[in-house]
């Protein structure tokens, strides 16, 4: 099996005019590939085994279990799990995603004057804590909200007045009920 993965992967199984005894990473991933969906089959005990798949690959069964046990501690922990989520956005930048994807002749308003707009019947600043709670920063210092936006707000922030100035461009006038300029300020406060 080693051989025939070897061949069908271009993988070079000698080092130095030698055959190589150990797995290079590439191999070891397809070890581990085929001892999940051994698992995910679980087919019945006679069938099957470490020992036999660590045959099929010339290695010991030790080195299978190994393998899968330095696998499952590198990527399957929770912080690697996390590292590794799909990025899907929140927030705001959900609301910009949606509101590059509108054009004029949708039926619906744009998600983001809406969302602006909706906004208004909120406490002033809203925005700025609902995404500072999403990304984990912190808005006071030494006690006293801070004034000055951080970094990452001002990165937000900017994404919001670019997304604005590219709709104004879209539309000749804004929609009645829509002021997103005021609509910004109060959301941040």
């Amino acid at each position: 099996l080693r051989e025939s993965e070897a061949a069908l992967r271009h993988i070079d199984l000698t080092k130095n005019g030698k055959r190589r005894i150990h797995l290079n990473e590439e191999e070891n991933r397809v070890l581990i590939k085929i001892v999940f969906e051994i698992n995910r089959l679980r087919p019945p005990k006679k069938y099957v085994s470490i020992r036999d798949l660590g045959h099929a690959y010339g290695v010991s069964k030790r080195k299978v279990e190994g393998a899968v046990t330095m696998y499952q501690r590198n990527n399957l922990s929770a912080a690697r799990k996390k590292r590794n989520a799909p990025h899907v956005p929140r927030g705001v930048m959900k609301v910009i995603m949606e509101s590059t994807s509108w054009t004029k002749g949708d039926q619906d308003p744009n998600p983001l004057l809406r969302f602006l707009s909706d906004g208004m019947k909120k406490p002033q600043g809203w925005l700025r804590e609902l995404e500072a709670a999403l990304r984990h920063i912190n808005l006071t210092k030494k006690g006293k909200r801070r004034v000055q936006l951080t970094d990452e707000e001002n990165s937000v922030f900017f994404k919001i007045v670019c997304e604005i100035d590219r709709l104004r461009h879209i539309l000749t006038e804004w929609p009645r009920n829509y002021f997103p300029i005021q609509d910004l300020g109060h959301a941040y406060g």
